[in-house]
């Protein structure tokens, strides 16, 4: 490779030479352009990113300048730390296929049902760290499975593992539209829940006008 002084050279006559260059390098948005200049001292790259195409935010592509510039450690600390290919919310194709099965149409009701769910599970696993034959974890599954059998979440108090087949559906089923759904009182669960809404379904004495209204098995 040539060294850079010649390049400094070529570079800084060409821009001396030619006023379009010399006016698109005072730009504010040719920034990146001039450090290309000053730093790399390339002439077929500075021309390159003239000849480019500026995009629709009116910043020029990355040149190898800032390509090439080294990170500091709270970037890199950062960089360690984030995963920008990779998100926790990515994967939601089971939350809507859900959502719109059950006509939930506020997501912080699937959040709610979601830790819930993950409460149930972290319990379960805890139960299980203890022996068998412990009399503690007797009495904690026994309240446990009959609260899930009151909810209508699991279908028999038998057994601990029933609790760890709770998922977000089971809530979703026990909403008032679904129910009245099930019951052959709607023809959809769009339709129940419009039903909920207008205030024209009565629990009880109790008229429900919220379609997240869980029914247990008691009403």
């Amino acid at each position: 490779q040539r060294t850079a002084c010649s390049y400094v050279v070529r570079a800084w006559s060409q821009i001396a030479e030619n006023p379009a260059i010399q006016r698109v390098a005072k730009n504010s948005c040719c920034i990146s352009c001039s450090r290309l200049i000053k730093h790399t001292c390339s002439l077929a790259e500075h021309r390159r990113l003239h000849n480019y195409r500026i995009n629709r935010r009116g910043f020029p592509p990355a040149c190898a300048a800032d390509a090439a510039m080294k990170l500091k450690h709270h970037q890199q600390k950062l960089l360690r730390k984030v995963d920008f290919l990779s998100w926790k919310g990515d994967n939601t194709l089971r939350e809507a296929a859900v959502m719109r099965r059950y006509h939930v149409t506020g997501r912080e009701d699937y959040v709610k049902y979601s830790r819930l769910v993950g409460q149930v599970t972290a319990f379960v696993a805890k139960l299980k760290q203890l022996k068998p034959d412990d009399e503690q974890r007797a009495d904690l599954s026994g309240q446990l499975l009959r609260k899930l059998y009151a909810m209508g979440l699991v279908d028999s108090e038998s057994s601990l593992a029933k609790a760890e087949k709770v998922t977000v559906s089971c809530f979703c089923r026990r909403r008032l539209p679904v129910v009245l759904v099930r019951l052959k009182m709607a023809p959809s669960v769009k339709e129940a829940s419009r039903f909920v809404e207008d205030g024209d379904v009565r629990v009880g004495p109790r008229v429900v006008r919220d379609p997240a209204f869980l029914v247990t098995r008691s009403m």
